[in-house]
């Protein structure tokens, strides 16, 4: 996943809450959710140090980013604040399966990837193989 940007819900002690992520179709950064487990204080404080030269003022995303929506699971939500970024760095994300609407279900940070350019990185299609 690219990351675009990461929010910080309002009263955390944490250095950031989740990272907000993406892939890319047709050029565009579409958004696939949020990732907010996986990764401990002193590797968000080092991540955080490679996200300050990327930070920019407006998402770089092509739709919106639900990061302050209420959910039948967080019907009052945690009033984060985003800082968006220059979608270059990658991550490697785990999750149990993609939505109907494009996001991720249980995402878990497994750690960034310095092997991947952003721009390759694109929403990957399960197809049948031979005797399935």
């Amino acid at each position: 996943m690219v990351i675009g940007g990461f929010t910080k819900n309002e009263g955390s002690s944490k250095p950031f809450s989740a990272l907000l992520v993406g892939v890319f179709e047709k050029g565009k950064l579409v958004y696939t959710g949020k990732v907010g487990t996986g990764f401990s204080q002193a590797t968000q404080r080092e991540m955080l140090k490679a996200f300050k030269p990327l930070i920019r003022k407006t998402t770089p995303f092509a739709s919106e980013a639900d990061v302050n929506k209420p959910t039948r699971f967080r019907p009052d939500p945690p009033n984060a604040t985003v800082t968006w970024l220059k979608p270059q760095l990658v991550c490697e994300v785990e999750f149990t399966e993609m939505t109907s609407e494009g996001v991720m279900r249980h995402p878990s940070f497994e750690g960034l990837r310095t092997d991947k350019k952003a721009i390759d990185v694109v929403r990957e299609i399960p197809i049948r193989t031979a005797g399935r």
